[in-house]
């Protein structure tokens, strides 16, 4: 009977290309989430999205979708479980900059960033 692996074993291949991604995928979304929380830049959207909730939603948001992720993927043995969170993260920021605000223009680099996060993904699902 095939056995189900969630947690892929780490690949001793090519250590220092993996690290190099997964650290520039986790550094890129711990710091631009922390800077959205500390300068507030997306306090102003998530007030739009979610006005009856109040100033704790979109903080929180980007801490548990960046930040959480971020630090997944530098985990060896979560670093699927991470991506995965954070391609979520960014196809929800789309589907909300193009639909809900109503700026599809706007959507673009996170769409590049969701597309980006997949391939990652795939390749690394693939070993």
């Amino acid at each position: 009977m095939a056995e189900l692996k969630l947690l892929p074993d780490i690949e001793t291949g090519k250590p220092i290309g993996d690290w190099a991604v997964r650290g520039g995928v986790a550094v890129f979304f711990v710091v631009f989430g922390m800077e959205k929380i500390l300068i507030g830049r997306g306090i102003a959207l998530g007030e739009a999205v979610c006005a009856d909730r109040g100033r704790g939603v979109v903080p929180v948001f980007y801490w548990r979708g960046g930040g959480a992720g971020g630090l997944l993927v530098l985990i060896p043995k979560t670093a699927l479980v991470g991506l995965a969170m954070l391609a979520c993260t960014m196809a929800c920021v789309v589907v909300i900059l193009a639909f809900v605000v109503g700026e599809p223009g706007s959507s673009v680099f996170p769409g590049i960033f969701f597309v980006a996060l997949m391939g990652i993904g795939l390749v690394r699902w693939g070993r």
